[in-house]
């Protein structure tokens, strides 16, 4: 009698991402422009793996982010506000300023979804009132219980 264990995939859509409005794309990236991408990999190494965090589910979380915002977890740090991807991009153009937000909103709908089934499955949906940071929500996709501050 094994123990079946049951990962959940997250692909990276390619063209999905090469459709995304460059402008939009640069401009989120502009939120991070103070920092070097120092690579997925060293991200995890530096602010999760010493929190025992498994590197499969934070890659996972990691792939989920990208699909919606492109190559971008380099620059992400654990205390980010998750308002820095979550905030509708400026534009003056007006037209294009309810494009932006509509994504925005979207984004931060779709990534919500996938975080709610993630949690469910970790049994933890109910510990996380309230999520700020780029951090809290990596921990609750790997199954964490928020730590009270």
């Amino acid at each position: 009698m094994g123990v079946q264990i049951r990962f959940t995939t997250v692909s990276i859509d390619r063209d999905y991402i090469a459709g995304l409005d460059r402008r939009w794309m640069t401009a989120i990236r502009g939120r991070f422009a103070d920092r070097e991408n120092i690579g997925r990999e060293r991200v995890y190494e530096l602010y999760f793996a010493n929190e025992d965090l498994p590197e499969q589910e934070v890659f996972e979380c990691f792939d989920l982010i990208e699909t919606e915002y492109g190559a971008i977890t380099g620059l992400l740090r654990p205390e980010d506000s998750l308002e820095k991807l979550f905030q509708p991009v400026a534009t003056r153009n007006p037209f294009r300023s309810m494009t932006y937000e509509i994504m925005a909103g979207d984004r931060q709908l779709w990534l919500g979804e996938d975080l709610r089934k993630q949690m469910r499955r970790h049994g933890v949906n109910q510990d996380w009132p309230r999520m700020e940071t780029i951090g809290d929500f990596v921990r609750a996709w790997c199954g964490r219980k928020p730590s009270h501050k």
